[in-house]
């Protein structure tokens, strides 16, 4: 999920806009189904380097089962829809089925790797449709010290493109921290790393096969009630 700006160009002024629901029910004590849905937003408003506005829709549901105090499975299907409404770019949907293991491998350290094919189909009106089979997944480790929570992350997914291509197959790695400073106020950090490729070619955009991005950033929360958080 997300509007997949991986990237910027300059002082190219941009909006993203991401809206999510998510929903958890239990079966049993040890099982568990989720619905999620999400609709994003790139939009460039003043845009001199003819970037790719872009529109994206996405679904998915789950099932977890918990098999003992230390491993979980589960499957999930997802879909995309992508969409630029600049005429960046052809449409295509993802659809995407994975299988998820998660293990607690000692009272600090838990981990979850998921992974599974990713169906893509190009609808370009001039051109003809046409697909393509790869693979996706993700695989994350928690490590928690005495105070600080530590997580690194790797995806592989279909994003957007960032405004630079129509759609790009992208790998992530994320590092983050988290760290109480008091009752109600605790610190983060996080830096991350993006490689993305190419999924069709379009008239408007950056004319390479593929671009790489590296941020970094820090914040804080607050909690305000045992429900509402401020970051």
């Amino acid at each position: 999920f997300g509007a997949g700006q991986l990237g910027t160009l300059g002082n190219e002024p941009h909006i993203t806009n991401l809206a999510t629901v998510d929903i958890a029910q239990h079966l049993t004590p040890r099982s568990t189904v989720t619905l999620t849905g999400g609709y994003g937003i790139g939009h460039f408003t003043d845009n001199s380097d003819g970037l790719i506005d872009s529109r994206q829709t996405a679904v998915q549901a789950g099932y977890n089962y918990i098999l003992s105090r230390k491993d979980q499975i589960g499957v999930l299907y997802g879909y995309q829809k992508f969409q630029f409404p600049g005429g960046g770019g052809a449409t295509f949907d993802t659809h995407l089925a994975h299988f998820l293991y998660g293990r607690a491998i000692s009272g600090r350290l838990t981990f979850v790797v998921a992974a599974g094919p990713q169906y893509t189909q190009l609808n370009d009106p001039v051109n003809g449709s046409s697909s393509h089979i790869s693979g996706s997944g993700r695989v994350s480790f928690h490590y928690r010290f005495p105070q600080t929570t530590v997580a690194l992350v790797f995806s592989r997914y279909n994003t957007t493109g960032s405004g630079f291509f129509a759609g790009a197959e992208s790998d992530i790695i994320r590092l983050n921290a988290a760290r109480p400073l008091g009752r109600r106020w605790e610190g983060f950090a996080d830096v991350g790393y993006s490689h993305n490729k190419r999924l069709q070619d379009s008239l408007l955009g950056v004319d390479a096969a593929h671009f790489s991005s590296l941020y970094a950033g820090a914040g804080i929360h607050r909690d305000l009630t045992r429900e509402l958080r401020l970051f």
